[in-house]
């Protein structure tokens, strides 16, 4: 049996505001979100950003870095690219970069869960990650379009 190719999308919409308005989207979150993706499980990491900043930090954990446009975009563009940057892989995992991030660990979790299982939807905490099989991409691009 080949090795099912996984890759990670995190995505960043610029909706989201926190404590400092001149903070766009977080950069702590963000980056917390990228530290906390182990790479050597994925086939391929996507940072969707609109936030040139943001797409060169993504680089420094080399990971490819994506740009959705202007801030406000919205989540579903950012999912939609994620998805089509990552089409090739057997199941895509989402973290989302304006919200506490889960772990490494968390994250190792349940990509060893759909490992196990490649077409269920692994269970996530409320804060991720999500985690989705190939088969659903469809649908999932009807749904963020």
């Amino acid at each position: 049996m080949n090795k099912l190719k996984l890759g990670c999308a995190v995505v960043t919409s610029g909706n989201a505001r926190r404590s400092r308005e001149d903070q766009p989207e977080d950069r702590c979150m963000i980056l917390q979100a990228l530290a906390a993706v182990p790479a050597r499980l994925f086939e391929a990491v996507v940072v969707v950003t609109p936030y040139p900043e943001i797409m060169r930090r993504a680089r420094d954990f080399h990971f490819a870095a994506l740009c959705s446009a202007l801030p406000g975009s919205g989540i579903k563009r950012a999912v939609v690219l994620g998805l089509t940057g990552l089409r090739d892989c057997d199941g895509v995992m989402f973290l989302t970069g304006s919200l506490p991030t889960p772990g490494a660990d968390e994250v190792a979790a349940v990509a060893e869960a759909w490992r196990a299982n490649p077409r269920a939807f692994p269970k996530a905490e409320e804060k991720g990650p999500y985690l989705f099989p190939a088969w659903f991409y469809r649908d999932l691009l009807q749904a963020a379009l």
